[in-house]
């Protein structure tokens, strides 16, 4: 025998019919899969809403829990009976704030038409005198079924919500069927901090949405706009939607800043501005440090992104989806597969609390 080792060679992998059937069948699937997810994409995107519904539900239930000596199914319903109040003051205050706002839109046109023209040659009285109406109308008829396709999503979404808030857990534990048992308590644990991210998330956006909107009002009262609280109230609402509702915001505050004057409408698009900068380089930051945070680039190219994919609905869920997927990636990939530290892995960019079961 030679004193020399020889290294077993490794045997050839077998790819007979059975094994090339194998693969086909399982590369198959996958494609099968990513299409039904493609051509079910509007679905899933209602179906994280009604997540999101819900632990908006459950986040006001287990504050009333903590007033009121109610089980689940009772500080669920309390719950929905405070956020339906809500939505429908909110409602109310806007209505009235539109039509406050047609009156004063009508009152101020002439204002604007003059500077229009004096400044920039823009002759708007003569542009109306020359529209064609008929083209607007038919073009404003074409939204209707939009309306009622957003109509019938909203009632999917709040009733979806609804029962998701009623019994998350078992919910949850259903899902959870579908994957191998060895593997459902990482997913579980992972689903749990990926909840009470969204919490965390939601807890931030409320105070960033409250502090908007009192500074808002704030600064129109000073400056003598009319219907300074319900001016603020909106802005303080589109805060959730980041990067166009702080634009879309800003609309019916210049409708009512320019009644005021040209010189007031400058003034609170000034101040208006600098609150937004104010709200996006320092007070975000500061409650990110307590909640989550999401890294500016990938927040803005999700919401892009989604907003490409989806449409409106897109932009307004861009950044609640990012932090789940943050959470998903921190715990299932950077952890689990590349083996990293979880200190190390829950660095300031991807930061959540770890939570107890719901």
């Amino acid at each position: 025998m030679s004193d020399q080792q020889t290294t077993p060679t490794p045997a050839p992998i077998q790819t007979g019919p059975a094994q090339v059937a194998l693969y086909a069948l399982v590369i198959g699937a996958v494609v099968g899969l990513m299409l039904i997810a493609w051509f079910l994409r509007q679905i899933l995107l209602l179906f994280f809403a009604a997540i999101l519904l819900a632990v908006i539900i459950w986040s006001v239930a287990e504050l009333v829990r903590k007033i009121l000596p109610l089980r689940l199914k009772g500080s669920v319903a309390v719950a929905c009976l405070i956020i339906v109040a809500l939505v429908v003051g909110l409602v109310w205050l806007m209505g009235a704030q539109v039509v406050e706002q047609v009156s004063t839109l009508h009152d101020a046109v002439p204002l604007v038409a003059s500077e229009l023209k004096t400044r920039f040659g823009l002759d708007v009285q003569q542009w109306v005198a020359h529209a064609d109406y008929t083209s607007w109308l038919q073009d404003a008829l074409g939204y209707v079924p939009s309306v009622f396709s957003t109509v019938s999503s909203s009632i999917l979404v709040v009733a979806g919500g609804v029962f998701l808030a009623l019994d998350p857990q078992g919910h949850r534990e259903g899902a959870l069927l579908l994957v191998p048992r060895s593997r459902r308590e990482r997913l579980r644990q992972t689903l749990n901090l990926a909840a009470r991210s969204l919490q965390h998330w939601l807890a931030g956006q409320v105070i960033a949405m409250v502090i908007i909107g009192g500074a808002t009002a704030a600064v129109l009262a000073m400056f003598g706009v009319p219907s300074a609280l319900a001016l603020g109230l909106i802005a303080g609402l589109l805060e959730f939607v980041p990067y166009v509702g702080a634009i879309v915001a800003y609309v019916p505050l210049g409708l009512a800043a320019i009644a005021q004057g040209v010189n007031t409408f400058w003034w609170v698009l000034g101040v208006y501005v600098l609150i937004q900068q104010s709200e996006g380089n320092i007070l975000m930051p500061l409650l990110q440090k307590r909640t989550v945070e999401v890294p500016p680039v990938v927040a803005l190219f999700s919401v892009v992104g989604l907003a490409l994919l989806f449409g409106p609905l897109g932009i307004v869920l861009g950044v609640p989806l990012t932090v789940v997927l943050l959470v998903a990636l921190r715990e299932l990939y950077i952890i689990d597969v590349l083996g990293e530290p979880r200190e190390s892995a829950r660095s300031d960019r991807i930061r959540a609390r770890p939570t107890r079961r719901a």
